[in-house]
């Protein structure tokens, strides 16, 4: 019950937002608050999937901007064609094959463990948001996956709604 209403004071706090900047930022450190993690991160994808762009995140920790590649990647391929969040404990070598040259992004920032869950819209992932943990060895639990992507949810009617205003 506290998790659903964290939730829904996020989703009320996001939505109220007329800024997809703003919403972007509100959702990082929302999601920071709610989750007891160090920093969070949001990704936008371009539309052919080669890439993604660091477009919000919470803290500052100056990965804003960062491209994070996509195509070749398979954790991140896994996260577009089937929906599924990327779910790391502990970021180590032997994950390589899995994240290609994205374990360096990882390692460049210091993030230990890392919770990656797609945004959808529209039936298409058209980004996705982080929980990191900075220095530190975390075990996501069912109910943390669980609860961001009824967050990720959220964030994509809101980012939605926000261009269309916008238009």
């Amino acid at each position: 019950a506290r998790t659903l209403r964290a939730i829904h004071e996020v989703a009320a706090s996001i939505n109220s937002a007329l800024d997809l900047t703003e919403v972007r930022q509100r959702t990082c450190r929302a999601a920071v608050e709610m989750f007891g993690v160090d920093h969070s991160g949001m990704v936008e994808f371009d539309e052919s999937y080669i890439s993604g762009r660091v477009v919000a995140e919470y803290p500052q920790q100056n990965v804003r901007n960062t491209l994070i590649p996509l195509r070749g990647i398979p954790a991140e391929e896994r996260l577009i064609s089937h929906h599924q969040p990327i779910v790391i404990s502990e970021i180590t070598p032997a994950l390589e094959k899995d994240l290609g040259g994205v374990i360096q992004i990882f390692q460049q920032f210091k993030i230990q463990s890392i919770l990656i869950v797609p945004i959808i819209s529209e039936g298409r992932v058209v980004g996705s948001f982080s929980l990191d943990t900075i220095g530190r060895r975390h075990e996501f639990t069912v109910d943390e996956i669980e609860s961001c992507e009824v967050l990720a949810a959220q964030v994509a009617v809101t980012i939605e709604k926000t261009r269309l205003l916008h238009k």
